[in-house]
């Protein structure tokens, strides 16, 4: 591989430890989105073992000087023909929060987050592991290009219905350990697998699709991050922060079903398995487990389960989010999203269904849009924010998980131009809270009418149990923040109001406001009550807006906004 003139390398690749050879064909484009933009080696969410010494490289035009969590290491040397500036360095601490950066004369520095983890705990030679109707034997091709892999094969029983290998760590210090990493190949014989601690009284597994990263399980999370081929390095971690000293995995055939009944020629390699007492420098997104369910009238669904919404039970609750393409839609076109914020935590309850309503008014096809649709079943109703004692974070989760969910497995317009918020009442309320607080996340917004007038006490459609204390309310409330944030939203109009059925003095109030600080928008009123339209819903219309049939807000609304994400950005 060549220098690249001018700065360190556009190119990234996942690897961790020593550099090794990748192809980028290889990487999960959830890895990929996490990369800096340059080539240097470890990167990312790599984990590297303390007083154990490791490369480090990068591909600059000129020698650049290397820098743990900014103190300088040294300077690069070309040590062999692929041209990569490297150097050896041993950490002597750990620390699960490391930036590792690379700065050459002629551009700019490119940082990666990585992490020092103490030495193994468990037993990497899975031949001294328990096993429990599986027979392991050594001696298999691994991903570092070795023998040093371990073979899994089911044993012939038709009582054989649970497929494990376990071990407990062979350290007294154990107790000190949260969580734990391991390689495993990906074989349609088993193409689950289920990591399950035992020493705990309370239940913390996560199962791990190894085709597709999906991840499902209780009060714990699994991430893929590395993929060399067929191989995948999977990091397990329990979110209660419990100690990991036993662990079994589980062979599995499905999500959640560790049963299953072989010939005796199903088989499962596995590579190094380790402990490490802490967390890798994860986003929010990556954080959150996430388990394909098929397409739900004509929707695609995934199963949530999140640590910023505690709330739900401790991930003891899906959250799901719904998504709905053009019916032409093509990986090779960028796609603006609407994220229909829905106002109940059941949407359809009593107010309809935000992403069924716009599904059928078909704006998904007339506007060439991604609709997305996040909800909390069961738990609190929604107000977009997060409560004063961090048990409930509605915003985190749409903000980073929603939003990561849908970059991650669609081809969307990945920045602010590219997503619009939607939301009517309290979700309309909390649309134009998330616009202000994440500027560099959403793009647009339009609310119609919310209960912008809204005061902290009493019932208030649940929002004093929701923030819990009145000064976390300000935090949020689009009238107490529009001056802190107003800066990105004055350049260009990014904002349509309307109303309004119940809360036409609210609106009138947050325009006038708005106005007063300069900001621009559209503002589309009609008192829907006294021509008898629906009131107060998804779908609330005025029968004498079109002179013809119904038409609700929804269509105005989305053209109008559209209207913006159109207009020149000059």
């Amino acid at each position: 591989m060549n220098k690249f003139v001018g700065d360190i390398s556009r190119r990234c690749l996942i690897q961790g430890g020593v550099a090794s050879a990748l192809t980028l064909s290889a990487l999960p484009r959830q890895a990929l989105a996490q990369c800096p933009p340059g080539f240097l080696s470890p990167v990312n969410q790599s984990i590297l073992t303390v007083n154990q010494r490791f490369k480090i490289e990068a591909f600059a035009y000129s020698a650049p000087n290397f820098y743990f969590d900014g103190t300088p290491i040294g300077q690069g040397v070309i040590s062999d023909s692929s041209g990569a500036y490297s150097l050896y360095y041993t950490p002597g601490s750990t620390n699960f929060s490391v930036n590792l950066t690379a700065q050459a004369a002629s551009g700019p520095a490119v940082t990666v987050k990585l992490a020092v983890a103490e030495d193994n705990r468990f037993k990497t030679d899975l031949t001294l592991w328990a096993a429990t109707n599986l027979r392991v034997t050594a001696g298999e091709s691994d991903p570092d290009g070795g023998a040093g892999a371990y073979k899994a094969t089911a044993l012939v029983s038709s009582t054989a219905v649970k497929h494990i290998i376990s071990t407990s760590a062979v350290r007294a210090s154990v107790n000190l350990s949260s969580g734990f990493e391991v390689w495993v190949e990906y074989n349609p014989s088993f193409p689950v697998i289920l990591i399950y601690p035992t020493n705990t009284n309370v239940a913390q597994y996560c199962y791990v699709n190894l085709q597709n990263g999906d991840t499902n399980g209780n009060y714990a999370y699994a991430k893929v991050v590395e993929t060399r081929g067929n191989w995948v390095r999977i990091w397990f971690y329990r979110s209660q922060g419990s100690k990991t000293d036993t662990v079994n995995i589980y062979a599995c055939k499905q999500m959640n079903a560790p049963l299953c009944v072989t010939d005796g020629t199903e088989y499962i390699r596995f590579y190094k398995p380790r402990s490490a007492d802490g967390l890798l420098p994860f986003t929010n997104f990556q954080q959150m487990q996430r388990k394909s369910n098929g397409n739900i009238n004509g929707r695609r669904q995934w199963l949530t389960r999140s640590p910023f919404n505690d709330n739900e039970a401790n991930l003891n609750r899906d959250l799901p989010i719904n998504v709905v393409v053009p019916d032409s839609y093509n990986p090779d076109f960028k796609y603006p999203v609407i994220y229909v914020l829905d106002v109940e935590n059941t949407p359809g309850t009593s107010y309809l269904d935000g992403l069924q309503v716009l599904k059928n008014l078909n704006i998904h096809n007339i506007y060439n849009v991604i609709l997305a649709q996040t909800f909390w079943q069961g738990g609190y109703a929604p107000w977009y924010g997060t409560k004063s004692d961090g048990t409930i974070r509605a915003d985190v989760h749409v903000r980073d998980c929603l939003v990561g969910l849908v970059d991650e497995q669609f081809s969307t317009i990945a920045s602010p131009e590219g997503r619009i918020l939607l939301g009517f009442s309290k979700s309309g309320w909390g649309a134009m809270s998330l616009l202000l607080r994440n500027p560099t996340v959403f793009g647009y917004a339009g609310s119609w009418d919310a209960p912008f007038n809204l005061q902290f006490g009493g019932t208030n459609f649940g929002q004093a149990a929701y923030y819990g204390t009145e000064a976390q309310y300000k935090l949020y409330n689009p009238k107490d923040i529009l001056g802190s944030y107003v800066g990105s939203i004055k350049t260009r109009k990014r904002i349509v109001l309307g109303g309004g059925v119940v809360f036409n003095t609210d609106t009138n109030d947050f325009a006038n406001l708005l106005t007063s600080f300069g900001v621009p928008y559209s503002y589309i009123f009609r008192d829907l009550s006294k021509y008898g339209g629906l009131a107060h819903n998804w779908n609330a219309y005025d029968n004498d807006f079109s002179g013809n049939a119904p038409n609700g807000w929804c269509t105005t609304f989305v053209s109008a906004l559209m209207s913006l994400v159109a207009a020149p950005k000059g």
